[in-house]
């Protein structure tokens, strides 16, 4: 499986007894990228963006430098995230002439179908997160501010009682 986000990709594998979240890192001057890992029997795998293992995840460029558009300008790398192209990156002109050429291929049918559902579920699973955290901290505040109280009665009753002993 294929995550993306800004400028890394992770892809998940899994073997009969691992599965692997490895982060690939992508500059806007290249595409190529690399990560080993140590598989499930202690041997190591070498994933590259250029390995015929991954193509179908990767798509690596065969030139090192992006390509320049027509009007001269040097382009970036961007991720294109409608419903037709979700997570598909694409070269475009930094000068916004509307030069684009695809770097990665295009997504069989069931991907993007997938994906944006995929996206939707990260993303309420995020604001779940955050709403739950607020909740947290707004709950730890009025059990400190409960503790406090507390405290300020056990010492009254202290008082109390020391008096009355008298």
């Amino acid at each position: 499986m294929l995550i993306t986000t800004s400028s890394i990709i992770y892809i998940t594998a899994s073997s009969s007894s691992l599965l692997l979240l490895v982060p690939f890192f992508f500059s806007n001057s290249s595409t190529h990228c690399s990560r080993s890992v140590m598989g499930s029997r202690g041997s190591s795998t070498d994933l590259r963006g250029s390995n015929t293992g991954l193509r179908g995840a990767i798509s690596a460029s065969n030139r090192d430098e992006p390509p320049i558009c027509s009007c001269g300008s040097c382009t970036t790398i961007r991720t294109s995230w409608t419903e037709a192209n979700p997570g598909r990156r694409f070269h475009c002109c930094r000068s916004g002439c509307g030069f684009v050429e695809w770097l990665d291929p295009k997504m069989c049918e069931r991907s993007r179908i997938v994906i944006p559902g995929l996206l939707k579920r990260i993303n309420e699973c995020q604001e779940l997160a955050i709403t739950r955290a607020s909740e947290v901290k707004k709950y730890e505040e009025i059990s400190t501010k409960r503790a406090s109280e507390v405290s300020l009665w056990m010492n009254k009753y202290q008082e109390v009682v020391a008096t009355s002993a008298k």
